[in-house]
């Protein structure tokens, strides 16, 4: 668990994988692709779902007072 992180809504979902000096974000359109094969999270047109989902992530982990090892490794706003 101190690899990755995750949130979603009804539709997108968001992953953040992080680990020493790998990290990197994630984001699926859970209704157009459900196998999750197709990643948005670099695509200009999903920019706002991805600042949104970053957003809930970092309310998440003020919510739940996670301040794991993963967060050294992520930051605040990296990707």
């Amino acid at each position: 668990m101190e690899t990755w992180r995750g949130v979603r809504d009804g539709r997108f979902k968001l992953l953040a994988y992080a680990h020493e000096t790998t990290r990197r974000t994630e984001l699926f359109d859970l209704r157009d692709d459900p196998q999750e094969l197709h990643d948005l999270a670099g695509d200009p047109g999903h920019a706002a779902t991805l600042a949104r989902l970053r957003a809930e992530l970092l309310r998440q982990r003020e919510a739940f007072g996670d301040n794991g090892a993963f967060w050294q490794h992520y930051g605040e706003g990296a990707g």
